[in-house]
């Protein structure tokens, strides 16, 4: 890897000013993005980043709910140039994993409690199937935490083995120096990483062709595939950065879906399956007259679209012999269609949910609107490739993934905005509460600006150093640490805004910022004092985030609670809330 490439990596780090609040976390934040697609990577950090006192070793916590992933993390910065990272941080991840996954919930310090109930609870119910454990650093990769990772590994898969003793959880460690992360970074600029000769027995070959791109199609043994993912792993995804996404339990789980078919219709596969496209420098069809079975001979493999059925065959133990694949391999030597060609072919688990709705007539009517507003950019389901995402953060942007989330959060579910996001667009029912003819693009900034408010007060308590901390604000920076938090707060808020408003309310989905306020950050600063004066009253919230929002009747409790205590703070707010109300129409 030239110098050249380390550099881009390292200005691409710098760009991202978005992440400047989280300083010390950026590089693993950025990785988290590249590997998972985030579009709304501010709102995860919020969520995702636990380090502080008593934080026993880990630094960040990641869940994926949609694949059944969770990202255990620390990190590291050398403030000078050093030779590698200190292995000994790497060895601490032992501990972080004993404490979030083997030692007694009553035990765990407040900070990790939460997450680790969440944890314990997928790998219970088998929601997570894959648990990565990352030691991120800026420095360059070493023998010496390669082995330490190694170590944190075997640990953490006989916890789990003794904790859960029924689950079935692929356990991976993974060291993310400097040449990693650039590696990560580089496949967002589509390099075809992998630039062997293959010959394939193939039954035929079909060929087509465009003004820029040449492909072959044929029909390849299961069994190849997943050799080639054996030897060349993650290589194999340089053209699709998010790689194999684990499985987990699901019905609605297609890499699930994809190992039980191997297993049990070995011979039906190649008409149940998508099949796998791949981008390759150069390829020669079988000759017509050849005697014995065709060979299909390729130079180079990128696989674009089936990451998920190479690495869910490679783990599921199947007997191959009778599994067959369908494979394009494409030919191109036009940068810009080879990205379109991945944005189309990418139907990662991820954004399938998302992406279904995209030219639903709702989200058309959403885009429309936001468009006419002039100062926005609502995705409304339609998201690029990766390389989109980590290039466009900014103070314009609406994602429709957190959108979704902070509507329902504020009409009344935030157990569904925190902990099954994905059902807002992948079930009807849930689909259509929250976007329907009632929801305008000036009621969706209104709810994601109080989001964006909510994050923000986060950000301004964290930067106080901890000595300087008063004990209210120590409290509330607590109570924001604790998972779902955010979308709790929201609920509460929402659950209030008769008293902040001073009037009855027929219907929430009617609130909306006055016609002056076109921007998330003219929205927030409205906010901010709303966000300031609920959350002086965390303790009334604090009992629904520890079982993680899940307990629906603790939920309903403290929402009751915090509706009394707002209306009994009413009069001496009464200056704060008529200057917000002036500044929303119903």
């Amino acid at each position: 890897m030239t110098d050249e490439t380390l550099d881009s990596i390292e200005a691409a780090l710098d760009g991202r000013d978005d992440l400047n609040d989280f300083s010390s976390h950026k590089r693993a934040l950025f990785a988290l993005q590249i590997e998972f697609g985030i579009e709304d990577l501010v709102a995860v950090a919020s969520d995702a980043i636990v380090d502080g006192e008593n934080d026993k070793s880990v630094d960040l916590v990641y869940i994926d709910d949609s694949t059944g992933r969770a990202v255990i993390c620390q990190d590291y910065s050398a403030d000078t140039e050093k030779t590698e990272a200190p292995s000994s941080k790497a060895a601490d991840l032992a501990q972080g994993v004993q404490w979030l996954i083997g030692v007694p919930l009553e035990q765990v310090p407040d900070r990790l409690a939460s997450v680790a109930r969440l944890i314990r609870d997928g790998l219970a119910d088998g929601s997570i199937g894959a648990i990565d454990i990352w030691y991120i650093h800026n420095c360059p990769e070493s023998a010496n935490v390669a082995a330490e990772m190694t170590a944190v590994r075997a640990t953490a898969a006989a916890i789990i083995s003794t904790e859960f003793p029924d689950s079935s959880v692929e356990v991976t460690s993974r060291e993310i120096g400097k040449r990693s992360l650039a590696e990560l970074y580089r496949g967002t600029q589509v390099v075809i990483e992998v630039t062997d000769h293959f010959e394939i027995e193939v039954d035929g070959v079909f060929e087509s062709e465009g003004e820029n791109w040449s492909a072959v199609c044929a029909s390849i043994p299961g069994s190849w595939l997943v050799e080639q993912f054996k030897k060349y792993d993650e290589a194999l995804f340089s053209a699709n950065v998010r790689g194999y996404l684990g499985s987990k339990r699901s019905d609605r789980n297609i890499n699930n879906g994809i190992k039980e078919t191997a297993r049990e219709d070995p011979g039906d596969f190649w008409v149940f399956n998508n099949g796998v496209t791949a981008l390759v420098n150069d390829f020669s069809p079988p000759p017509k007259e050849a005697s014995g079975a065709p060979v299909l001979t390729i130079d180079g493999l990128a696989i674009v679209n089936g990451a998920q059925t190479t690495g869910s065959l490679a783990s599921s133990e199947a007997e191959l012999s009778d599994v067959r694949i369908m494979a394009r391999f494409v030919k191109c030597g036009a940068p810009d269609i080879i990205r379109r060609i991945i944005r189309f072919n990418n139907r990662q688990n991820k954004v399938e949910a998302v992406d279904f709705r995209s030219n639903d007539a709702v989200q058309n009517r959403l885009r429309s609107e936001f468009e006419a507003l002039g100062s926005l950019s609502y995705s409304g389901g339609r998201r690029g490739g990766i390389e989109d995402v980590i290039r466009r953060p900014g103070d314009s942007q609406l994602p429709a993934t957190t959108a979704s989330q902070a509507l329902a959060a504020f009409h009344g579910d935030p157990d569904l905005a925190y902990n099954r996001k994905s059902e807002i667009w992948e079930l009807d029912h849930q689909y259509g509460r929250f976007f329907r003819e009632a929801t305008t693009a000036r009621h969706l900034l209104f709810v994601f600006s109080l989001v964006k408010a909510i994050d923000a007060r986060k950000a301004e308590l964290r930067k106080i150093s901890s000595d300087a901390r008063t004990e209210a604000q120590i409290r509330q920076l607590d109570f924001l640490s604790q998972r779902g938090a955010t979308y709790l707060l929201v609920a509460a808020v929402a659950s209030g805004m008769e008293s902040i408003l001073g009037k009855q309310i027929a219907n929430r989905f009617s609130l909306q910022f006055t016609s002056d306020i076109r921007t998330i950050d003219g929205a927030v600063a409205w906010w901010a004092p709303i966000v300031g004066l609920s959350l002086s009253l965390w303790s009334s919230l604090v009992g629904a985030t520890e079982q993680g929002l899940k307990n629906s009747k603790t939920v309903e409790t403290s929402l009751a609670t915090f509706q009394g205590q707002l209306e009994a703070i009413k009069e001496p707010s009464v200056d704060t809330f008529s200057a917000f109300a002036s500044k929303v129409d119903l």
